[in-house]
């Protein structure tokens, strides 16, 4: 699916193979191949194209493809501590950056839960999946707090449950 998407942007003239190798640091022989299915981009490749693409229908379509498929359901936590960034820019670097954190902890709940699938719930699963659960909302409250700090305050009225099935 990775292939077939990045391919897709390639296609459709929101990326070039070339600004993906700049990006993640990796040779464009690399990319080739993930664009044919022979390897793909690991986690840090995704999250970092998902930062700096200079497209943003690029960029959203790799947070669709993050997010596509996961049975997501968050009621927002308003005391959740975000992080006090200096200016605007840098506000929203961060609240992307927690968002990032956030699927990163989702990607090892799944891990998780297959686990648990195959061998049955165990303590030890339980105790590893609950934390990351936990911390998942964390950093999405985080970043949903710091984007309504950047809001007008006639759009603060009341934050907005995000469901996703």
């Amino acid at each position: 699916m990775i292939s077939e998407v990045l391919q897709d942007l390639v296609d459709h003239h929101l990326t070039t193979v070339r600004e993906l190798a700049e990006i993640t640091g990796r040779g464009e022989s690399t990319v080739y191949r993930w664009l044919s299915r022979e390897s793909q981009p690991n986690f840090e490749d995704m999250r970092t194209l998902a930062r700096k693409l200079s497209n943003d229908n690029a960029r959203r379509r790799l947070i669709d493809l993050f997010t596509s498929g996961l049975p997501v359901v968050v009621e927002w936590m308003n005391n959740a501590d975000p992080p006090h960034p200096a200016n605007s820019e840098e506000s929203v670097e961060v609240a992307m950056d927690q968002s990032l954190a956030a699927l990163d902890n989702l990607s090892a709940v799944l891990v998780q839960q297959r686990k648990m699938i195959q061998q049955g719930v165990t303590r030890e699963t339980a105790g590893t999946t609950l934390p990351l659960i936990n911390d998942t909302i964390r950093h999405l409250t985080a970043s949903r707090n710091i984007l309504m700090e950047q809001l007008p305050s006639a759009l603060k009225a009341r934050p907005h449950n995000m469901t996703r099935t």
